[in-house]
């Protein structure tokens, strides 16, 4: 019978596996494959450090709207958190909206106020 110790080790090592590979589908060229491993992180009990802070740069920096987006909805759970408060998850919102891209009304579009307001 397996003991619950090996359970929990195993457990903790495919949440290791996934964070790196989360991590390192961050790094790739292709938006799909930056979407993949935004989307991994909701396949995660728990976000490390590392897991949330690449969530922010993806958040603020990523040339793809659509993987901002989606960072966006992936690291919501973890604004109100007191490591991140709402000052930090503000400035990130406010970078959002400076993008030329950006889809709301005070920047020349319609669509997704709601990002920038």
């Amino acid at each position: 019978m397996v003991q619950t110790g090996e359970i929990a080790a195993l457990t903790q090592e495919v949440s290791d596996l996934k964070e790196t590979m989360m991590l390192s589908l961050l790094e790739k060229e292709s938006a799909t494959d930056r979407l993949k491993a935004v989307s991994l992180t909701s396949e995660m009990d728990h976000a490390s450090v590392k897991v949330t802070d690449a969530l922010f740069k993806t958040l603020n920096s990523d040339p793809s709207v659509n993987v901002r987006l989606a960072a966006l909805e992936a690291i919501m759970p973890y604004a109100k958190s007191e490591r991140f408060g709402k000052d930090l998850f503000a400035r990130s919102l406010n970078k959002i909206a400076k993008y030329p891209g950006c889809p709301c009304r005070s920047h020349g579009t319609t669509a997704g106020k709601e990002i920038c307001s």
